[in-house]
C-alpha cells in the first residue's frame, strides 16, 4: 500500500511543478497527458486494493463469527500474482456459512479445479497435515516461505 501512496504522491508532486511552470516561446509546450493517466491507474488500482482489503476484513469477521474454535492459525502469505495477502485457519466450522461456502471432506477436495497453485499446495499441505496428525504455521509468498510445526 505505502508503494502506491508513494507513486501517488511523488506523480501528484510532479503533475503541481509542471503546471506551475511559466511558459514562454522560450519554453516548449509541455504535455503531462501520460503522467495524469497514470496517477488515475495507480488510483484505481489502490481503489481495487482497498476494495480487495475491506472483503477480506469482512470475510474474516464473517468466518470468525461462524468459526466454533480456532485451534490455531494455519497459514498466512502475500500471493503477489494475485496481488493479495492470503490468511488460513485451522479451526471447526459450524453454521450454514453464506452463498459463497463451499466445504468438503477432505479426502474429496477437487484440487483440479483450484486454480492458484500457492492454494493448492496449501490445501494439499493441509490434507497431509490432517492425516498425520501434525500441524504447521506457513509463513512467506505464493512461492517461497517456512513451515514451522505447531507443538
Amino acid at each position: 500500500m505505502k508503494n502506491f501512496q508513494k507513486k501517488e504522491s511523488n506523480l501528484n508532486n510532479l503533475i503541481d511543478k509542471l503546471s506551475h511552470i511559466h511558459k514562454s516561446y522560450s519554453h516548449f509546450e509541455i504535455n503531462n497527458d501520460h503522467l495524469v493517466k497514470e496517477k488515475h491507474l495507480i488510483e484505481n488500482e489502490r481503489a481495487q486494493l482497498e476494495k480487495k482489503n475491506i472483503e477480506l476484513i469482512r470475510e474474516h469477521k464473517f468466518l470468525r463469527d461462524k468459526i466454533l474454535k480456532l485451534d490455531f492459525l494455519y497459514s498466512v502469505y502475500e500471493d503477489k500474482e494475485i496481488n493479495s495477502h492470503m490468511i488460513f485457519y485451522h479451526g471447526k466450522f459450524s453454521g450454514n456459512g453464506n452463498n459463497t461456502t463451499v466445504t468438503f471432506d477432505i479426502n474429496e477436495i477437487p484440487y483440479e479445479k483450484i486454480i492458484n497453485n500457492a492454494e493448492k499446495t496449501m490445501m494439499k499441505r493441509y490434507h497431509d497435515e490432517y492425516h498425520h496428525g501434525q500441524f504447521g504455521i506457513y509463513q512467506g509468498n505464493e512461492k517461497k516461505g517456512k513451515v514451522k510445526k505447531v507443538y
